[in-house]
């Protein structure tokens, strides 16, 4: 889960979201669960070229991680 508040830079935003793509890039995972700690918490899931193009941001407001620890929480119970 990647922290997206408002105080956290575009370039550093874009950094740790490449890092995350390449990250699984090089372990051959083919998705990844996108959840952004907002409103609206689930972006689903996204290749890891989608991830390392343009991702749509959602939120940008507080730090606020208990609605997308939640909705992880849910998913792994259901598994």
């Amino acid at each position: 889960m990647l922290g997206t508040s408002g105080s956290m830079g575009r370039t550093l935003l874009a950094k740790a979201l490449g890092t995350i793509a390449s990250f699984a890039a090089a372990r051959d995972v083919p998705a990844v669960r996108v959840v952004f700690c907002d409103a609206a918490a689930d972006a689903g899931y996204l290749t890891t070229d989608e991830i390392a193009g343009r991702v749509r941001v959602r939120g940008r407001g507080g730090t606020v991680l208990q609605p997308g620890v939640d909705l992880l929480e849910r998913a792994f119970r259901m598994e």
